[in-house]
């Protein structure tokens, strides 16, 4: 998975990436869960009545499945700031590199 730019997706990029994607595997994330463990106001309810949301938190003996996709080359930069700006709206995520175990094995890899 060297030499390309893969990111992991674990709900809403898994049905609609939004950006060119070269290729696609089942991967899964340890250390990782889905949890309803943030509060937003964007989509969400209000500043004064926030809404749960999931997002990934931290759990040693946990994991995370989901799908890792390969960027298509020359869309690098362009994927990121769509991403950010769809993903990144309050500053809540942090971006993180994590090792990924693909379905095969054949991919592990970092994303």
């Amino acid at each position: 998975m060297q030499g390309s730019l893969w990111l992991f997706g674990y709900r809403s990029l898994i049905w609609d990436p939004g950006f060119p994607v070269a290729e696609r595997r089942i991967g899964r994330v340890t250390g990782w869960h889905r949890s309803f463990c943030m509060r937003s106001i964007h989509h969400r309810e209000t500043v004064d009545h926030p809404g749960l949301v999931l997002a990934l938190d931290r759990a040693e003996a946990a994991f995370c499945t989901g799908v890792v996709f390969r960027v298509a080359a020359g869309t690098e930069a362009a994927t990121i700031a769509a991403l950010r700006e769809r993903e990144l709206v309050s500053s809540a995520y942090l971006k993180r590199r994590l090792p990924v175990e693909t379905e095969d094995g054949a991919g592990s890899g970092s994303v």
